[in-house]
């Protein structure tokens, strides 16, 4: 039986890195690098030039040194020799791929990283050919099941590393002991067919919860799509750089995602509140990887002096939208939609008026709150001015 632990345990990465090489896991194409305690991420600060070392042990020696007890990931790359990975993360997909090709899942090297708890999440690796380097270029997210290891850099956690499920329950990846084979031309047909559907099938997914979520924002109904679990760690890590990049403070963020995670997820709000879900959610939200976009500052200078004041003829449409701006310039720090709309005089059941409250908000220097149902001040926008010039608005006769 495979063993599970209730207390954090230690990883002797050196050991496992040694037995991934012994399988032949370790070549040009073929990186072993260490990964975070969720076996996820490979560990931040990593030097790019541990990883050109030449292929030896003693490299992994060295490299492991720094990081002893970490789990160890098998980092592939696309390339005739190096790995293709086939990252099962729902039940009954081998038995469907047997079904539809009508041969049996080929016996290959496969280690099972839930095997306790999620017996079907499996790694099924295989060896890169040049039939699967020209057929597919790129790593392929498909919800079922991942194509890994075969565009650019990715990688899978090592047989025998110790990964958390839940609880305060660890698991040990295991194996079956098998070499992994060339990959079949007709298993790279079915995968490469296949994956273009279930990838066609999430984007139209996807486009039905953003539709799904822009009701929901006029009307306060409930939502009926969730975000299946596969996606989870992406769509919240998604509104983690959003809010970020809006200046939002990392405390709110770890709030708000943890709400969009109970609101729009699977299972969102149990995982959310185990403490593998707590401590998968703070690193989100706290991930220094998280970027800011430079951001232009408008600089206002001070008004000038009256005798070059300007009065401009202008139509009743231009004084219309200057007097909303003043309007929308009294608002308080953080407004309502519908306080909005109603204050400038605008139907939001109109689309032209959602527009014109939009472009009215942000040059009012407010910017709208992630639930879209209320704008919060940015700046302070100084009065209108053109050139530096303040202007005075007159109606045409």
């Amino acid at each position: 039986m495979t063993d599970t632990v209730t207390v954090t345990p230690k990883n002797d990465s050196l050991a496992l890195a040694l037995a991934a090489a012994k399988r032949g896991l370790y070549n040009e194409y073929i990186d072993l690098v260490p990964l975070d305690d969720d076996g996820k991420e490979i560990v931040k600060g990593l030097p790019a030039k541990l990883l050109d070392l030449p292929r030896t042990e003693e490299s992994i020696r060295l490299l492991m040194a720094a990081y002893p007890t970490a789990p160890v990931g098998i980092r592939g790359r696309r390339g005739v020799g190096g790995i293709f990975v086939i990252d099962i993360d729902q039940p009954g997909v081998i038995e469907r791929i047997e079904k539809e090709t009508g041969q049996p899942f080929p016996k290959t090297y496969m280690t099972q990283t839930r095997p306790q708890t999620k017996p079907w999440k499996i790694h099924a690796y295989f060896e890169g050919t040049e039939d699967s380097v020209s057929l597919v270029e790129k790593q392929r997210y498909c919800g079922e099941y991942d194509l890994k290891c075969c565009g650019g850099a990715g990688h899978v956690a090592a047989e025998g590393c110790w990964r958390p499920s839940g609880g305060g329950i660890f698991e040990q990846i295991t194996g079956n002991g098998l070499p992994f084979i060339k990959l079949p031309y007709y298993l790279l047909k079915f995968l490469d067919s296949d994956s273009r559907r279930l990838m066609a099938e999430k984007v139209a997914r996807d486009n039905a919860v953003k539709k799904e979520i822009s009701v929901l924002n006029d009307t306060g109904e409930k939502r009926t799509t969730l975000i299946p679990v596969g996606d989870r760690r992406r769509h919240l890590r998604s509104i983690a750089g959003t809010l970020y990049n809006a200046l939002m403070p990392r405390d709110r963020i770890l709030k708000e995602i943890r709400l969009q995670c109970q609101s729009d997820c699977e299972d969102g709000m149990e995982w959310s509140k185990t403490p593998e879900g707590r401590e998968a959610l703070r690193k989100i939200a706290f991930d220094k990887t998280l970027k800011r976009r430079p951001r232009r500052v408008r600089e206002f200078k001070p008004e000038k002096p009256v005798e070059k004041r300007m009065v401009i003829e202008a139509t009743p449409s231009v004084i219309e939208r200057a007097r909303q701006l003043e309007v929308i310039r009294g608002f308080a720090s953080r407004v309502t939609s519908a306080h909005a709309y109603a204050a400038v005089g605008l139907d939001k059941s109109k689309r032209g008026d959602q527009g014109r409250l939009r472009d009215l908000m942000r040059d009012g220097g407010f910017a709208p709150t992630p639930d879209g149902r209320s704008w919060e001040r940015l700046m302070a926008i100084s009065p209108m001015e053109t050139n530096h010039t303040i202007v005075t608005l007159r109606r045409s006769p």
